[in-house]
């Protein structure tokens, strides 16, 4: 009986020690201490969005150091296009997609110069701190600024809304799914219309640091001058440290409107 009663007094001293640390003080200005931040997140390098943000007071950027697409006779390079990432608060965080350098060729455009911004504001409604077997929701809008080169942009003001789900299944194994819809200015209407980009994603852990992902990815529109494209994508993710992700993969078109085929190489950092 006393031994009964003594492990009932050590009871709620077990609850709490796995009870989950509560996060929701930190801020920009107040950092999340290095040991109660989560495991790294990103948003590359499939296409579909993480559906976790970056804790608060940390920063992140996600890096495509080289980008090689082909569409027919028309090739497209990039050159360190880059997110960067800023945790607002434990749930949010602010992004800037930079472009850095693009190069068009073919059918009769040969361009290159710095790619049109993003900027973009995730907020995780929940799931950002929850252990194995969970799942995560976010919404994140976003706008494009026309900052790009002549003939690599369309020199109008963009934007959208993406929803982003993840869900931890079991022995490694994960799934994501995005739904996104852009408002795209049509240059034959002269107005805007919409783009509809679906994705799904399995991730699998081939060990403690290799990764691997394939991805499905549908893009419909309601421009008639336009067909629904899908893409097939696969690629693999190598972590350096728990801050420090080197990734690589390649895409390849499944029907005759979408390009035929894209590569890739880059890395995520946090601090």
């Amino acid at each position: 009986m006393r031994a009964f009663l003594l492990s009932l007094s050590f009871f709620p001293v077990v609850c709490l020690a796995f009870e989950p640390h509560d996060k929701s003080g930190y801020t920009l200005f107040n950092p999340t201490p290095r040991e109660h931040m989560r495991e790294m997140s990103t948003d590359r390098p499939d296409t579909t969005e993480s559906a976790y943000s970056v804790d608060a007071g940390h920063f992140q950027v996600e890096s495509t150091l080289f980008g090689f697409a082909k569409d027919g006779g028309v090739e497209g390079l990039t050159f360190a296009e880059s997110n960067f990432k800023l945790g607002l608060t434990n749930s949010t965080d602010l992004q800037l997609v930079v472009p850095f350098y693009e190069h068009v060729r073919g059918d009769g455009v040969d361009e290159g110069g710095i790619g049109d911004l993003q900027v973009r504001f995730k907020w995780n409604l929940w799931g950002n701190d929850q252990g194995d077997g969970s799942s995560a929701l976010a919404i994140m809008p976003f706008i494009k600024v026309p900052t790009a080169s002549h003939d690599l942009g369309n020199d109008k003001v963009e934007g959208g809304l993406i929803v982003p789900v993840a869900v931890d299944l079991f022995d490694g194994l994960s799934l994501a799914a995005m739904a996104e819809v852009d408002f795209v200015h049509d240059e034959i209407r002269g107005d805007y219309e919409a783009d509809f980009i679906n994705t799904v994603t399995l991730g699998y852990e081939l060990s403690e640091r290799w990764g691997s992902f394939v991805e499905f990815i549908s893009v419909a529109t309601t421009r008639k001058e336009a067909s629904w494209e899908g893409y097939a994508k696969a690629g693999v993710t190598y972590a350096v440290s728990d801050d420090f992700i080197l990734d690589a993969g390649a895409a390849v078109g499944v029907n005759d409107a979408a390009e035929d085929f894209g590569a890739f190489v880059g890395f995520s950092w946090r601090h």
